[in-house]
């Protein structure tokens, strides 16, 4: 049995950041509802149903319970409207449909993809208009995990950077980045609400780790 400094060490080797990369995709959540037209508000109840119960039934199937604490999640849906609604009026729809639906939803822990969405914290939204047969797909994790993966492509990005003699100072910025990020995750116990909103998102993140400024 390998002791814990060379379990560490291993971690911190080209291998050990694949490995752990790989555990943090398999737990993501992915759903998809077929079937159900992207719509906002204006969705009937029997489309609304039909969602619901679709997520509900992929989420007992893959034995997931709603997620908890910050989520960064990417949203993709296609329509054959041609009219079609505007994006943020699906997704803000979208959004509510997933999480619980008031107090006298008593299950919502098994049948919802969260509580409420002002859990999600980085959103990334598609929207495809024209297709033949509707659908919607949703992928969620953890925000932690997304900011892991981001230090990840800083790490690697400052590897190419070692070999180019015209980015000395690239190391010291990523790190900066790196520091910021893993002050996020810090912060995820006892995040409330209202503070949950203050939260950056995930374009900010990216500038954030490509050292621009909006």
């Amino acid at each position: 049995m390998k002791s814990e400094s060379e379990i560490k060490a291993y971690l911190q080797t080209p291998a050990g950041r694949l490995a752990r990369y790989r555990m943090r995709r398999r737990k993501q959540v992915l759903l998809i509802v077929e079937g159900v037209e992207p719509r906002s508000k204006k969705m009937s109840e029997a489309e609304r149903a039909a969602f619901q119960f679709q997520v509900a039934e992929q989420l007992e199937e893959t034995k997931r319970t709603a997620l908890r604490g910050p989520i960064s999640a990417a949203d993709s849906a296609c329509d054959h409207a041609q009219d079609a609604t505007q994006v943020h009026s699906i997704v803000k729809n979208l959004l509510d449909l997933l999480g619980r639906q008031g107090s006298a939803d008593e299950d919502w822990q098994k049948k919802r993809f969260y509580k409420d969405d002002s859990q999600i914290q980085a959103l990334s939204v598609s929207c495809v208009h024209g297709e033949t047969r509707p659908s919607i797909t949703i992928a969620a994790r953890r925000l932690s995990t997304m900011i892991d993966d981001i230090e990840l492509a800083a790490h690697a990005t400052r590897g190419l950077d070692e070999k180019d003699s015209d980015h000395p100072h690239h190391e010291e910025r990523d790190q900066e980045c790196i520091t910021s990020f893993r002050q996020l995750i810090d912060r995820e116990a006892g995040l409330g609400a209202s503070e949950a909103r203050s939260w950056p998102t995930l374009t900010e993140l990216s500038e954030a780790i490509s050292g621009t400024e909006r």
